[in-house]
């Protein structure tokens, strides 16, 4: 999944591109294209988020697990 949304990130100006030229061509009006761009620039940032989040709970969940496993705690003085 991750290297889904890795790719997804790298194609980005691709589709910037692929929707500033249907503005330019008149495929569709200025104001449509400009809500595309904006989504897009939307979704990016809610993805970027995501793995942040992502990351952030993963590391998390290798902490919690080493603490348990190896006995070391907030009232633990094991280190």
């Amino acid at each position: 999944m991750i290297n889904g949304r890795f790719r997804d990130a790298s194609i980005r100006p691709n589709i910037e591109r692929i929707f500033k030229i249907w503005g330019e061509r008149g495929v569709y009006d200025a104001e449509f294209v400009s809500e595309l761009l904006a989504l897009l620039s939307k979704l990016f940032y809610q993805m970027i988020i995501m793995l942040i989040y992502s990351w952030f709970y993963l590391n998390l969940y290798y902490i919690v697990i080493e603490m348990v496993l190896f006995g070391v705690g907030i009232h633990n003085n094991r280190v």
